[in-house]
């Protein structure tokens, strides 16, 4: 687990955030928004690493730091994407069946620069998802792709979450079943909120009307049904009396 307080971020000549705090830990996705885009990114920077140590004086930490952290950056866009799994060691196998799951089977062998720019947003997207990374950042990965896609990249990180840590900066949240919302807001990072999965809400719900109408709702028929049958008792009773 990741736990990250007292965040302080210069940028240039403005303070992009001030104070906060965010938890992240394995089997947890954490979703991020901001007011601007710069503001995110230096967030972003800071847990990539991009400073190459971490001062002090901008962030205090507690729990220990993931040994491999991985996130959107610039590759050689001469290279092939196979070709990129290889240099940046890769489970290629893991590679190849994201690469079938976004529709990039037949682009996995051509340059990344003869890509557009939905397929190379995807191509980065499985490259980072490949690398059996602790922790996975990607910062608006969706930026070029369709409503259906962003349904099958959504849950692959919903799946892919299970084992690793994944952040993700974006501000299509109505496509999450389950995640913690942080946000940035003047210059403040926080927790928002916690959405379950509402998948398993739903099961959830659907149980309990299933339950509600077994106990409620049949039972007045039964007591309709023992009503008529107490009748028909009665009436067989008066009959045999008869005689």
């Amino acid at each position: 687990m990741l736990k990250i307080r007292h965040i302080w971020i210069p940028y240039y000549d403005k303070i992009r955030i001030r104070d906060g705090q965010m938890e992240i830990k394995p089997g947890q996705l954490c979703l991020l928004q901001s007011e601007d885009e710069k503001t995110a990114q230096a967030l972003v920077d800071l847990l990539l690493l991009k400073g190459k140590t971490i001062d002090e004086r901008h962030i205090e930490i507690e729990g220990s730091w993931p040994d491999k952290i991985v996130g959107q950056t610039v590759y050689d866009l001469s290279r092939s994407v196979m070709d990129l799994g290889v240099y940046h060691r890769v489970d290629l196998g893991i590679l190849k069946r994201w690469l079938r799951r976004l529709g990039l089977t037949r682009c996995r062998n051509r340059p990344c620069q003869q890509l557009s720019l939905a397929q190379r947003e995807r191509a980065f997207f499985a490259l980072n998802l490949s690398m059996m990374a602790e922790m996975v950042i990607l910062s608006y990965p969706f930026t070029h792709q369709s409503p259906q896609m962003i349904k099958r990249m959504v849950n692959g990180l919903e799946e892919a979450c299970q084992d690793q840590a994944i952040l993700v900066v974006t501000d299509k949240t109505p496509y999450f079943h389950h995640y913690h919302l942080y946000r940035i807001e003047k210059g403040y990072l926080h927790q928002v909120m916690v959405v379950e999965n509402r998948d398993e809400q739903w099961d959830r719900m659907k149980s309990y009307l299933s339950l509600h109408t077994l106990l409620g709702m049949p039972l007045s028929y039964w007591l309709g049904i023992l009503l008529i049958v107490a009748l028909l008792a009665l009436g067989i009773s008066r009959i045999m009396s008869w005689r």
